[in-house]
Formats: C-alpha cells, structure tokens, sequence
C-alpha cells in the first residue's frame, strides 16, 4: 500500500545540468503539470484533403505533409518543450515575475505561454535541449520495473 502523504513528502527527483557557466537544477514534472503545459498551446492540426489513393466520394483525410501544418507542430513542440524547462527550473523574474502558479490555470497558462517565449528568445538550440533532456532525466529517476514474480 502508498501512502500517497509520505509520498509528497519526499519531493521529486531532480537533476542538474550546466547551462552558461551556471548550474540549472530541475525537477520531475508531475502528470498535472505536463497536461496543463501542453493544453497552454494550441495543438495543430493537419488541413483536411481528398484521399488521393481513392474516390471522389471517399471521406477526406489528413495532409500530415502540409508544410503550414509541420511548421506549426515544430512550434507547438518548442513552446511546450520551453514551458516544461521553465516549470521545471522554477524560472523567474523578468516579465514572469514570480514562478508558475498551477492553483491558477487560466493566469498560469498565461505564465507559461510568456515562460516559454522568453526562454526560447534567450536560450539557444542546444541549451534548450540539454535542459530539456534534463527534465526528462529527472522524470525517469528514481524510478525501476521489475518483471513480475514467477
């Protein structure tokens, strides 16, 4: 059995990794939060078009090829990945202010759509993917599978 206060208690995982010269520690996202951020942005979708490799009277499908519709999931996917490193490194001042208020979902999808902005304005390619990675690492740590028991 879990008891899920002593389990609060402990704090997630978390993870450091060198950005700049300076030390950047991150922590575990919890599922509330990575819904939250991903609901934050608009996710794209693909135009509908006439199924090429049927009749006229076929349903139509979606053009995953679209170049408009794959420039915006190249966004969609950034402004994420940018608001799950500023959740997760607690990043503040600026026009943030203070960090991320998850009791207030509709300011903190505000917050997180102007997180994501000022990091990606400021950070570059390789920055935003080493923390990004970092984040994931915290999300995987501390945690094992065990196959189950004979």
């Amino acid at each position: 059995m879990i008891d899920l206060s002593e389990l609060a208690s402990v704090g997630g995982p978390t993870v450091t990794v060198t950005v700049r010269g300076r030390e950047w520690t991150v922590r575990a996202l919890t599922d509330l939060e990575t819904q939250v951020i991903a609901e934050a942005f608009t996710t794209p979708r693909a135009p509908m078009i006439k199924d090429p490799t049927k009749g006229s009277l076929a349903p139509p499908v979606a053009d995953y090829q679209d170049d408009r519709f794959r420039a915006q999931t190249r966004e969609w996917n950034a402004s994420v990945q940018a608001a799950r490193v500023a959740v997760a490194a607690d990043v503040r001042g600026g026009v943030l202010g203070g960090g991320w208020n998850r009791g207030d979902v509709q300011n903190g999808k505000d917050w997180l759509r102007a997180a994501a902005a000022q990091l990606r304005a400021t950070l570059t390619d390789a920055e935003m993917e080493a923390l990004a990675k970092a984040v994931d690492d915290a999300g995987k740590a501390g945690v094992t599978a065990e196959p189950p028991g004979d």
